[in-house]
């Protein structure tokens, strides 16, 4: 083997050693790039709109916070995300979570974000611990509804999830037309 080759064959390895260690420092670098920034504090919105699939959900949020003094960390516990404290053996040892989804270059967790950072759309591989989305916000109502803090909770989806609906004036019939034909009289 000439100096010349072995020189080549001495940096295609060097290459090909470092390539996955520059690779995993621009994915740790776009991952800080994409942490969302902190969520701030906004005005308690009056109503909260859901579109589902099995009808929208209308949530009366000042009512909630304002009438029945639920606290902002009732419902939205991402809020103090940083300061939750998750076994993360129990959590997420073989699961899907990426380590950099919550901790970008350091061992600090990203501010909080989306619900389905933590709680995906997806149902395979989920624990009781951190249910899908959907089953995260049921849950999030059943705090006080089902303990009896808070009024009864419907089973019924439709209590919840309404359908569209036409205004009331377009969906009263008329009484049924009598039967066509020729009277008849006794």
């Amino acid at each position: 083997m000439t100096t010349r080759t072995a020189t080549w064959s001495h940096l295609l390895t060097a290459l090909c050693l470092l390539l996955p260690t520059a690779t995993a420092a621009a994915s740790a670098a776009d991952a800080k790039a994409e942490t969302p920034a902190p969520l701030p504090s906004p005005a308690s919105p009056e109503t909260v709109r859901w579109a589902s699939s099995v009808g929208e959900v209308v949530f009366q949020h000042r009512l909630h916070t304002e009438e029945f003094g639920a606290e902002c960390v009732s419902c939205h516990h991402e809020t103090v995300a940083a300061s939750l404290e998750l076994p993360h053996p129990d959590y997420f040892d073989g699961f899907w979570v990426d380590c950099a989804v919550c901790h970008t270059g350091s061992a600090t967790p990203a501010a909080a974000g989306k619900c389905v950072v933590c709680h995906p759309e997806r149902t395979s591989g989920l624990t009781l611990e951190m249910p899908t989305v959907k089953v995260a916000i049921h849950r999030s109502c059943w705090k006080c509804h089902d303990r009896g803090t808070g009024s009864e909770a419907s089973t019924q989806c439709g209590f919840c999830h309404q359908r569209s609906r036409e205004p009331q004036s377009q969906t009263t019939k008329a009484p049924p037309a009598p039967p066509a034909g020729p009277a008849t009289s006794k």
